[in-house]
């Protein structure tokens, strides 16, 4: 069953370089099921990119997600489907509670989850 990862709400907490590599660890994420979308729960992610380029100055962290999506090779996701299928371009696309904006492209863009999940209550009521 395929799960996808929800930007909306997500929080950004650290952004970090190491070999080229851009590092964002969100804290905190909202992945669920695709064809049970009511089977929810929060978990730790890194997102890496390599050879990044950054569209707008760094915003301040940490901070929540209001709106975003990951672009690979010219194709828009929001929900973004996990595993990622392989592709060698990303854009991501953050925009934050503050009305801050992270927008960076790069190549080979990976998702890991790490962490315990922490399952939340059924959301089905909200998400229709």
């Amino acid at each position: 069953m395929g799960r996808v990862l929800e930007l909306f709400d997500s929080r950004l907490s650290t952004l970090r370089f190491q070999n080229e590599t851009a590092e964002l660890h969100f804290s905190y994420t909202c992945i669920y099921l695709e064809h049970k979308p009511d089977v929810v729960w929060s978990q730790e992610v890194i997102v890496l990119m390599a050879h990044v380029r950054f569209e707008k100055p760094l915003p301040t962290l940490p901070n929540t997600v209001v709106e975003g999506y990951l672009e690979l090779d010219g194709k828009r996701y929001e929900p973004i489907p996990l595993p990622l299928p392989q592709k060698r371009h990303g854009r991501l696309y953050l925009q934050f509670a503050n009305e801050s904006v992270l927008a960076l492209h790069g190549e080979q863009p990976e998702i890991r989850l790490v962490g315990e999940k922490i399952f939340l209550s059924n959301r089905s009521s909200n998400h229709r």
